[in-house]
């Protein structure tokens, strides 16, 4: 082999790359080191180059054919797969497991792969077409498990990966903790997350088992920087199942400390819980209607301002985003902010005469009591026109009743249930559509009776899209 077609498998960080990488010697020896370059083979096919310089001993001894390299079967050794393969008295399946170790056979130019499965270790024909390197969540949401290769081509089942991985993540769309979420909305079996799989340690150089849920914990609240439940340890590190107390410190869309949980025991028992405030004594009327007199020219000045905002709202009626931004300008305007009123927001929204839905002067308090943030200033039919636009952001189809409940918190004797918020597949999302009229938000659109729930998951799976919107 000539001295500058060296070829060699190199240990993670050598060359830039979380797991094992080829590289190949471009230089003849010199003062006993070779300069390096990354070979673009199995794993990283897609990275960009990268140089180096590293010692001849290590370069020799770890040297391999240029075939080996080429194929890159070297770097798939620690990489958690979902790959087809035929168990004991089974048809051809996928699977998933992590790369214990390789062969290579130079004659036949052909390699195997030694793969760990939650019930052992088996020899695995290595096929590129048929397998797929997965980060570790989605390895852990395991969508493909056990399908037939005939009823899931590999193209699909990469597919349905790069589905499940933007669900859980949130890559263009809320990320979603629950695997039951993400799995009903691909159409895939649930798993089991007190489960535990094989996950090989690169820092150890071994494989250990860990608990689905661990792991899926782990990636969507540590290393997604999520605050977690109330209740809930999130573990300091993949390998390190010792938890500690989730992100405590981190503020939840209310800007509030106040986990989920607590929030939705803070709506109100009773009417009486709704009255408003009595006026402090201190705050004499004399005093208000001089305070009064004094803004009059202010909002005579602002009422052309308000007038522009509103007719250029009814021109961006098709742009939902832009709709709201204005409405909550306006609110912003006339909110007297500067005279310390900024308990008026809940009233400065405005409400088109002609709106199908009018909420009660007790869902509006409850209203501006529950909600904080892009929602708080929208008038009662924007808000329900909003949530049904945004309804690719929340798993489930908002039946015109469920928005106008979820407006005033109707639940319990109300009516509203947190099956109301049920994810969805597509074909009952077709059902849905076909029986119910989607664009009428009057009370005549009765509230739909909810799906019914089959197991505690379905019901968390319900409160994990509610929680999106609160």
């Amino acid at each position: 082999m000539a001295e500058s077609s060296r070829y060699a498998l190199f240990k993670p960080d050598v060359l830039e790359t979380v797991g094992y990488a080829y590289g190949r010697a471009t230089s003849t020896e010199r003062q006993g080191v070779y300069d390096v370059e990354r070979l673009a083979s199995g794993r990283g096919v897609d990275l960009g180059a990268f140089a180096t310089q590293r010692g001849a001993a290590e370069v020799e001894r770890r040297g391999v054919t240029e075939e080996e390299a080429l194929s890159g079967i070297g770097t798939y050794v620690g990489s958690a797969l979902c790959v087809a393969r035929v168990p004991p008295g089974k048809p051809k399946v996928w699977d998933y497991g992590v790369v214990a170790g390789y062969t290579w056979c130079d004659r036949t130019i052909t390699g195997t792969l030694q793969i760990t499965f939650i019930e052992g270790t088996s020899n695995v024909a290595f096929v590129k077409e048929e397998l797929q390197d997965l980060v570790i969540a989605t390895y852990a949401l395991r969508p493909c498990q056990m399908r037939g290769t005939a009823d899931i081509m590999p193209a699909e089942m990469r597919s349905l990966h790069a589905a499940a991985h933007g669900h859980f993540n949130g890559v263009g769309e809320p990320a979603r903790r629950s695997s039951t979420t993400v799995l009903k909305k691909l159409t895939m079996n649930l798993i089991d997350e007190s489960q535990a799989v094989p996950v090989y340690n690169l820092d150890k150089t071994r494989i250990e088992f860990l608990k689905i849920e661990h792991i899926l914990n782990y990636v969507f609240y540590q290393e997604g920087r999520r605050r977690a439940p109330q209740g809930m340890d999130v573990a300091a590190s993949l390998f390190a199942p010792d938890a500690k107390p989730g992100r405590a410190d981190d503020h939840g869309p209310h800007g509030h400390n106040s986990t989920d949980a607590e929030r939705m025991h803070q709506h109100y028992d009773s009417d009486d819980d709704l009255a408003p405030a009595e006026p402090s004594r201190g705050d004499r009327p004399s005093e208000r209607a001089k305070r009064g007199r004094d803004e009059l020219p202010v909002e005579a000045a602002s009422n052309q301002g308000d007038s522009r905002l509103t007719a250029l709202r009814r021109r961006l009626e098709d742009d939902p985003e832009m709709v709201r931004d204005i409405v909550q300008l306006i609110a912003f305007r006339q909110s007297n902010l500067s005279n310390g009123s900024a308990s008026s927001l809940v009233n400065t929204a405005t409400t088109e005469p002609k709106s199908q839905f009018r909420s009660s002067r007790q869902q509006g308090i409850v209203h501006g009591a529950m909600t904080n943030g892009k929602y708080f200033s929208l008038d009662a039919q924007l808000f329900v026109e909003t949530m049904q636009s945004q309804a690719k952001n929340f798993d489930y189809l908002p039946h015109p009743g469920v928005a106008r409940g979820f407006y005033g918190w109707d639940f319990s004797f109300r009516g509203l249930t947190i099956r109301h918020f049920a994810p969805m597949d597509v074909e009952v999302e077709r059902e849905y559509l076909r029986r119910y009229d989607m664009t009428d938000f009057s009370s005549k659109n009765k509230l739909p009776e909810p799906q019914r729930a089959s197991d505690l998951a379905d019901v968390l799976a319900a409160l994990e899209v509610l929680g999106i919107g609160v």
